[in-house]
């Protein structure tokens, strides 16, 4: 009999164990494969350099201070008191402590009192996770989802979640937030007493508060410590240290450094609690010391707002970022971020379009172009100073920023081949508008930002390659590409590092720590902006001046304003650097070309100089800028093929002139070397009817309206192998052009002489009357 029962009794065991083994076994399945637990938190989104500390922390979407923590980065000692204090077999239950329940139910059903509690650490997740009332059937509620958690996470995840929640009174969760807003430091630096006053204030964040006078929470960290020391945790002379220690507590205010990035960061990526920044702090310090001092300065001509961007030129990294000079000022919008805020680029893009007229063998630095009044289709741009400077060389346009070589260099490179590379370095304005945008781009007439120019002369740092700059390692960005050759880049550089130039800082003239850079200097119309962007090996930086209102001021410009800060800035972060030897490439070459034209040295060239050309990519053009001609023996007349006599004249050398450049000349009484006039009984024009006026007639009388007044047409017949026609206006140089192409004038009231020349020294004339209608 009593066989017959141990038997049942046996086999109902079994059946038991059978069915909780396959009830568990499917409550398992179902947890981790159909529906798993999920911890959803809101964290306190924290900004912070390559050491972690902290430059920037926001709230939570909650309004809570919570940053995420990983058991990792919290000190031994207050992982040791926690687990000692909380949950001695955390790493050994799966989620529920059985003898702690029934223990605790003991205690409250027959003794009627509690002596202990029994949740485990999974378990105050679970509630810190979903608080509810504390109730018999909740408690019930706790230990399911409490299984669930330990099914779904690692201990090592939950007791992460255990430190990232546990409040510590008011809006302060988690270990990581109290150790930095209490005691200024990270929680993997915490000493033993400030780790065990973390430990026990959660128990009662309400008596036991953070403060710095609080004798409750002294005698319980001290009756802790001993327990501790009771228990043989920790040694008794490490006890008796931490027994010495004062409270040390002081309400920190929530960081705010570098406002306008850590803002940014956190737009840009909302679901990182942690954003690792290339921040350099000495850095950043420095700049905002000196453009606040600067700003005092800036004042006194009415502009307010400022940006400055730095970046790690060999790990393009972003290592300094100021949107403007005060954050707080509410008066001048300091709020905008000035790196991000799209402006006129002045004159900051010309480096980009002469580097490329070097890659594609347009020109090379001793190339000499025509800085002159030029009309392109309606746009006649001028210089800075309002002046022209006749024959220059493109490394003296680029050095002194002269706009007409610019416009015409961007007509020979094609305006669409810039703007193609300027989308390639990643401008969005300039991809946005690029069906509308004219010549007028080269000088300002196009909207970019501190961000695009800056990455852009990193690239000429880097040889040409187009490494986007990071701010975080956690954010993926684009691979590289070649924005330039590395000898367009290397040119560029060369040119750029030059000392003697209109823009270099005055008072660095008697400075000993004159940097060596490279750099470029820009002002918009209206003198709204003001820019500056320099470069060595090391560092690439930006700088912008102006207002974010759009109000210009009469006095403000990059090479007066912009300049002298840079330089500060570059003396500061990279102090005596030698940072400038850029690597020379191998098909960077060196010939004698023409002083007159820059075109490869011929052997009537008197003066050749030394310039830079691109193996296979320059062009080999030779000079030909003297020319032979027949004159008589007083120099009173000249001769062609067709007019030149027997006898009594003679052979001689003189420059190949532009009619362009012939017409400023005698426009601003220039004295150059003339040929002499035709020979005036040569019959060659009146046999192939050289050159004529179609439009406007001899004599015409033109009738215009006073508020929309129309353009009158030039256009003309040429002989066949005439290229070109110049045309004039009242004896001024108006404009160049194919002799089959129309060319447009707006006159005004008046006579007018029309006047157009085949370059070969024929012209012809007529003449007209304008009225108002």
């Amino acid at each position: 009999m009593f066989a017959f029962r141990y038997h049942r009794l046996l086999k109902a065991f079994g059946f038991f164990t059978l069915s909780f083994a396959l009830l568990w076994i499917l409550f398992y399945l179902f947890t981790k494969f159909i529906s798993p637990f999920q911890i959803k938190l809101s964290y306190s989104t924290i900004v912070v350099n390559q050491k972690d500390k902290i430059l920037h922390a926001f709230l939570s979407k909650d309004d809570k201070w919570r940053m995420q923590t990983s058991a990792d980065e919290v000190a031994d000692d207050l992982k040791k008191i926690i687990i000692e204090k909380e949950d001695k077999y955390f790493y050994y239950h799966f989620g529920v402590n059985p003898v702690a329940i029934g223990r605790a139910i003991f205690n409250n059903l027959v003794r009627q009192r509690k002596t202990s509690g029994a949740s485990t650490i999974t378990m105050q997740v679970v509630r810190l996770l979903e608080p509810r009332p504390r109730t018999y059937w909740n408690k019930l509620f706790e230990i399911f989802q409490a299984l669930r958690l330990e099914i779904c996470y690692t201990k090592k995840e939950i007791f992460s979640t255990y430190l990232t929640l546990v409040p510590f009174g008011g809006n302060i969760e988690g270990v990581k937030s109290a150790a930095f807003f209490y005691y200024g430091k990270s929680p993997s630096h915490l000493s033993l007493a400030q780790a065990t006053v973390l430990s026990i204030v959660p128990n009662k964040p309400t008596s036991w508060a953070l403060k710095k006078s609080n004798t409750n929470l002294l005698i319980a960290r001290n009756r802790w410590l001993k327990d501790l020391e009771r228990g043989n945790l920790f040694s008794q002379s490490a006890i008796q240290d931490a027994l010495k220690e004062s409270l040390e507590l002081k309400r920190r205010p929530s960081p705010k450094q570098i406002p306008h990035l850590a803002i940014r960061l956190r737009n840009e990526n909302p679901n990182l609690p942690v954003i690792k920044t290339f921040i350099d702090e000495r850095i950043q310090y420095q700049i905002e010391q000196l453009v606040n001092n600067y700003a005092q300065t800036m004042k006194k001509i009415n502009v307010f707002n400022s940006a400055v961007l730095v970046v790690d030129n060999s790990r393009q990294e972003v290592i300094a970022y100021l949107g403007s000079q005060n954050f707080s000022d509410n008066i001048y919008s300091g709020q905008i971020d000035g790196v991000q805020a799209f402006r006129s680029p002045g004159s900051t893009l010309k480096p980009l379009l002469y580097g490329l007229s070097f890659d594609m063998g347009i020109a090379t630095p001793k190339t000499v172009i025509a800085d002159i009044p030029t009309n392109f289709n309606g746009f006649e741009p001028e210089n800075f100073d309002n002046k022209f400077n006749g024959s220059v060389t493109i490394e003296q346009a680029l050095i002194y920023s002269l706009n007409i070589p610019a416009v015409k260099i961007l007509e020979k490179v094609d305006k669409k081949n810039f703007i193609d590379l300027l989308i390639k370095a990643n401008f969005k304005q300039i991809n946005k508008y690029k069906n509308s945008l004219g010549l007028s781009m080269i000088l300002g007439g196009c909207n970019t930002n501190l961000e695009e120019l800056t990455f852009l002369y990193s690239a000429l740092a880097n040889e040409g390659r187009y490494n986007l700059p990071k701010y975080s390692n956690q954010i993926q960005h684009f691979s590289s590409f070649s924005v330039l050759s590395e000898e367009a880049s290397y040119l560029l550089s060369d040119i750029l590092s030059q000392a003697s130039r209109p823009d270099l800082p005055h008072q660095s003239a008697f400075n000993t720590h004159l940097p060596k850079i490279a750099w470029k200097t820009g002002t918009s119309y209206g003198k709204k902006d003001a820019w500056c962007i320099g470069y060595n090996t090391r560092f690439t930086v930006g700088l912008w001046l102006g207002n974010f209102n759009g109000h210009g001021s009469a006095e403000l410009s990059g090479a007066s304003y912009a300049s002298p800060l840079l330089f500060s800035i570059f003396n500061h972060v990279d102090y005596n650097s030698s940072a400038f030897s850029f690597k020379f490439p191998k098909n960077l070459r060196t010939r004698f070309v023409c002083t007159h034209s820059g075109n490869w040295a011929d052997e009537l060239c008197e003066e050749p100089i030394i310039d830079f050309y691109i193996f296979n990519k320059s062009s080999m053009k030779r000079c030909e800028h003297m020319q032979m001609k027949w004159v008589s023996e007083d120099e009173q007349y000249s001769f062609c093929s067709y007019c030149v006599p027997n006898g009594g004249y003679k052979k001689k050398l003189y420059p190949n002139l532009g009619q362009d450049l012939i017409g400023f000349y005698e426009q601003e009484h220039i004295p150059y070397q003339k040929i002499p006039p035709h020979h005036p009984n040569c019959d060659r024009e009146r046999l192939q009817n050289s050159l004529s006026i179609v439009s406007p007639r001899e004599n015409q009388k033109i009738y215009i309206q006073k508020k929309s007044p129309a353009e009158v047409m030039l256009q003309c017949n040429a002989k066949s192998g005439i290229n070109k026609v110049f045309w004039y206006v009242n004896d001024q140089y108006y404009q160049s052009t194919s002799p089959q192409l129309p060319v447009f004038y707006q006159p005004k009231p008046g006579k007018l002489k029309v006047s157009c020349s085949d370059g070969e020294g024929y012209s012809t004339s007529v003449m007209l009357e304008v009225f108002y209608d």
